[in-house]
């Protein structure tokens, strides 16, 4: 190509570029902020793209038995544009005492208004992180909540982990602790939410996930062939998710040996947080305990 005719190509290339960068739609900016109202007694407010988050403390003063004591709460506004403030309902686990994660941002590629995410936590070396997510649907804000998990709460926003532009809620699935051995050698392995239709949807078996639980079940694996029944229950979830259940099922029961730590889940409905004597289904081993505790949670089918 002549010198002349080069020099222009590479200047219309770079004029296109340049073009291309300044007409591209601007990212959605996002907001993310660990915020304390109790500290200072003071209110505080995010805000992002014309949605807005104010915490306010709520200090009540009791009196019992001569002694007057303190109890505090936080009140909770979220206010997207062109709406009225709408206020959390009062939840004992919103957890405020430790400080509140507040996210402003959108969940998903497309989504025409940012969602609100507060994360609440209890302290402590076991349990419990809150989380809830504020919405705007057709018929007003709404809010959708998981169940506590035992985790770190967050420090920043959710990742789209997957690249499908969703945000991914990345959980452990915490029924597996205990199940097969204590705290410290349970591997519960991933569970992922979706916020789908406004609504948190357990996403956790779909293929695209794959990668994640294929790294989780190589790093379980090394423990579970040195026969720990916690791992081994850990891998053969995650290998079920990849469509091996029942080979992983059967390397896991092999590796796993005997244990006497097993699962008793109960029959009949638990009387105040507890299981009725005589009511506990007792499994004869590793392996009928596993096999049932896999299916009954989804894991295999």
């Amino acid at each position: 190509m002549p010198r002349t005719r080069l020099f222009y190509a590479l200047i219309g290339a770079l004029f296109a570029a340049v073009l291309a960068v300044a007409t591209a739609p601007a990212a959605h900016a996002e907001a993310w902020r660990n915020l304390n109202p109790l500290a200072k007694r003071q209110p505080v407010r995010l805000a992002s793209e014309g949605v807005s988050v104010e915490l306010v403390p709520q200090i009540e003063t009791h009196e019992a038995d001569g002694e007057t004591f303190e109890q505090a709460s936080v009140r909770i506004a979220v206010t997207f544009p062109g709406r009225p403030p709408f206020v959390l309902p009062a939840d004992e686990e919103t957890l405020a005492h430790h400080g509140l994660g507040i996210g402003i941002a959108r969940w998903a590629r497309g989504d025409a208004q940012p969602a609100v995410l507060v994360v609440g936590f209890t302290g402590g070396m076991h349990c419990c992180v809150t989380t809830r997510i504020v919405t705007l649907g057709p018929a007003g804000p709404q809010v959708n909540a998981l169940p506590p998990a035992d985790a770190a709460p967050e420090t920043r926003l959710p990742r789209d982990v997957d690249g499908d532009g969703v945000r991914d809620l990345v959980r452990s699935d915490d029924r597996f602790l205990y199940a097969f051995t204590s705290y410290n050698a349970s591997w519960p392995p991933p569970q992922i939410w979706n916020l789908a239709g406004g609504a948190l949807v357990d996403v956790s078996d779909a293929p695209r996930y794959a990668p994640l639980f294929r790294r989780f079940a190589r790093r379980a694996w090394t423990e579970c062939r040195e026969g720990r029944p916690g791992a081994c229950a850990g891998y053969a979830a995650a290998e079920a998710r990849l469509g091996n259940g029942e080979p992983a099922l059967a390397r896991a029961i092999a590796a796993a040996g005997t244990s006497d730590w097993l699962p008793e889940p109960c029959t009949v409905p638990l009387v105040e947080d507890a299981c009725p004597d005589g009511y506990e289904r007792r499994f004869a081993d590793y392996a009928e305990a596993l096999r049932w505790f896999l299916g009954e949670h989804g894991y295999l089918r």
